[in-house]
């Protein structure tokens, strides 16, 4: 469970879920990553764009984000001054075990039977009495402090779930990029152990180079080649959990040159693959 990943604060350190309140520019990453836990996302004051596997979703004070364990994500933030929020992580399991028949937790971030990314257009003042209890409290080991705070948990959940049947899902899944994009997008993912060059990605997709490369940085904020080596970076961060070699993985995700990888990846992750390969192998 605490894998990966940009920040220390970004590994669970509960078996059920984190709160961490934030104001500023504390803790905020632009980085392109996921996590192997929910986050769910309340913007207290401000304006952002997240972008989420292939959608963006632009939040207002008071919004609430569900970000799906696994989904690749980051934030562009407009205004870091003005930038307040509440982040919960939520191991997936707990909040299963938490779900009953007749009240399913899960059920406002699920459509057509498929859990997935959401976007709830929440408004503060009616959050701020389920959220103050996380805002004023400082963790305490005092005697029934963890079955207060499960609790106002567990009202959270029951509020957003009841706000989502009121708004019938509408604006919950905001447009996806554009065809152009999901095109390049699809691309990259299925070829990701090709040299994916921007005049292949562009003759792939019938534009010129230019505008490829212009139009994925607007939809994106990423430049492709940005966004290619993060996508490679991941697959590799989970082949490592596999029985292949190094320079397999290596090839497997596109690296031509081999101590490009290496110093790629521990860039990213702090560990070489064979030093991180290790670490999870004593798991």
């Amino acid at each position: 469970m605490n894998r990966k990943y940009y920040h220390d604060e970004e590994h669970m350190q509960s078996a059920q879920f984190d709160v961490l309140y934030k104001i500023g520019n504390q803790g905020y990453s632009e980085h392109l990553h996921y996590h192997e836990f929910h986050e769910l996302f309340i913007l207290l004051r401000g304006t952002v764009d997240f972008f989420i596997e292939n959608r963006r979703y632009s939040l207002t004070s008071g919004n609430t984000l569900f970000i799906h364990a696994k989904d690749i994500h980051h934030v562009q933030v407009k205004d870091q001054q003005n930038y307040e929020r509440l982040i919960f992580y939520i191991h997936p399991l707990f909040l299963e075990n938490l779900a009953t028949k007749q009240s399913p937790l899960t059920a406002f971030f699920t459509f057509d039977h498929t859990p997935q990314s959401c976007l709830l257009k929440t408004n503060k003042e009616e959050l701020l009495p389920f959220l103050s209890p996380f805002m004023l409290k400082k963790k305490t080991e005092k005697f029934g402090e963890d079955l207060k705070q499960l609790a106002d948990f567990i009202n959270l959940m029951v509020d957003l779930n009841l706000k989502q049947h009121a708004f019938e899902k509408q604006a919950v899944t905001p447009p996806r990029y554009s065809t152009l994009i999901q095109d390049v997008l699809q691309y990259i993912q299925q070829n990701l152990d090709q040299p994916l060059l921007n005049e292949e990605l562009a003759q792939h997709c019938f534009v010129s180079t230019r505008h490829l490369t212009r139009a994925f940085k607007q939809e994106t904020g990423f430049t492709l080649h940005q966004y290619i080596l993060k996508r490679r970076l991941l697959k590799a961060h989970e082949l490592l959990k596999s029985e292949w070699s190094i320079t397999e993985i290596s090839n497997q995700c596109g690296f031509i040159n081999h101590s490009h990888f290496i110093k790629a990846y521990k860039k990213e992750y702090g560990l070489t693959p064979k030093q991180h390969q290790l670490k999870m192998s004593l798991r």
